[in-house]
């Protein structure tokens, strides 16, 4: 309640308090002809000063509403009967009480909620695939077979990709009488690169650092011997394949899908076979070229 509601000790609760310093009318004549009328039970008036101007007789009535905020100004003329203006007063504070009720509200505030963009689950590519190779070194030509697995998130050209490989055995004579029987073993992290990616095929170019060991075996020397060592290398390389072909209601090829591909490999650190006694020796090759051919599952 406001300060002016609190100091005067009124109960606004639809009835019309008047007061002031006016004499005719008096605020209980003004008061006692708001009663005849209907209660302003949801009314805006609450309180009504009355103040005449002794100088020309006009009466001044000051409206405020229950939390004390003035809502208008209304004056009478001069009359010498205060039953007159007392009834004159009241009408004007019905009058204003029904125009204020009668205001439209404000019309309601439109609030627009812009939805939260939902994130789709990432949607990913995989590929795993075993294959074929057949290899030519400085040694001679030779065989390979190869597994890998390549992924691909929201359809990026660019696959992170594993590869494991053996190189299968083959012979180096080394001194007289025998040979040394070689082969290597290595996993491959990779990045493959999706050149070309249409709906009938597709063509990578892969780079790659392969890390794996070199084993080798000597036979019929004296003390046939063998061992192993780290090696370590790069690989670059190109595959051909044909697209994945999806079932309608599922989310994977419906078959497995061929590919070709061609590899360059160098290998970082020479590896040299020696036999006792002998100054010969013989190196394990360092620059390797593949062609392979594989098939592979994917899923989208």
């Amino acid at each position: 309640m406001s300060a002016l509601a609190s100091k005067l000790g009124l109960s606004l609760l639809g009835a019309v308090r008047v007061f002031g310093s006016s004499v005719c009318p008096s605020p209980q004549d003004v008061e006692a002809e708001l009663a005849k009328s209907a209660s302003t039970g949801a009314g805006q008036i609450a309180v009504v000063r009355l103040d005449r101007n002794p100088a020309n007789g006009m009466v001044r009535l000051l409206l405020y509403d229950a939390n004390g905020e003035q809502r208008g100004v209304q004056s009478l003329p001069a009359e010498t009967d205060c039953r007159v203006m007392a009834a004159a007063a009241a009408t004007l504070v019905r009058g204003l009480d029904l125009s204020l009720d009668s205001v439209a509200p404000p019309p309601p505030m439109l609030v627009f909620r812009v939805p939260a963009r939902t994130s789709n689950p990432a949607s990913t590519a995989l590929e795993v695939g075993a294959g074929g190779l057949g290899s030519l070194n400085a040694g001679g030509a030779g065989a390979a077979v190869v597994a890998l697995v390549s992924m691909a998130i929201e359809d990026s050209p660019l696959r992170p990709q594993v590869a494991f490989e053996w190189e299968m055995p083959q012979h180096l004579a080394v001194g007289p009488g025998g040979q040394v029987t070689w082969w290597r073993l290595w996993v491959a992290p990779a990045v493959e690169w999706r050149l070309v990616n249409r709906s009938s095929f597709w063509v990578s170019l892969q780079g790659a650092v392969p890390l794996g060991a070199a084993f080798a075996a000597g036979s019929g020397y004296p003390l046939d011997q063998q061992g192993a060592a780290f090696d370590l290398g790069l690989s670059a390389g190109l595959r051909l394949g044909l697209a994945a072909r999806m079932h309608p209601a599922s989310r994977s090829s419906d078959k497995l899908l061929p590919w070709v591909g061609v590899w360059g490999i160098a290998w970082a650190l020479p590896h040299t076979l020696t036999v006792a006694g002998e100054s010969a020796g013989a190196s394990l090759p360092r620059l390797e070229a593949a062609v392979g051919l594989g098939l592979s599952w994917s899923q989208r």
